[in-house]
């Protein structure tokens, strides 16, 4: 799943996040954009679930347009965190 923050990402935000996403889901994988502000998560956690994470780090964070299109109208650009 992609999220766009609208906050910007520091160093120490962009570890935190790895590190609560690796206790919450051990198999998660998580690519920080900090100049773009783009976040994407690969996890069996739901968005709900990420979104929380997010906003309890300091994230002001969203699932992008193109992450919420692509599920609905069955896309190529899974990220797998739905299986």
């Amino acid at each position: 799943m992609q999220f766009q923050a609208n906050n910007p990402i520091s160093a120490s935000m962009s570890e935190a996040l790895v590190r609560w996403m690796q206790a919450l889901d051990g198999s998660s994988e998580i690519l920080v954009d900090a100049d773009t502000r783009q976040i994407q998560v690969s996890s069996r956690l739901s968005a709900p679930q990420i979104i929380e994470v997010l906003r309890n780090l300091g994230f002001d964070a969203a699932p992008t347009e193109q992450s919420v299109s692509a599920h609905e109208k069955g896309g190529s650009t899974c990220c797998g965190g739905c299986s």
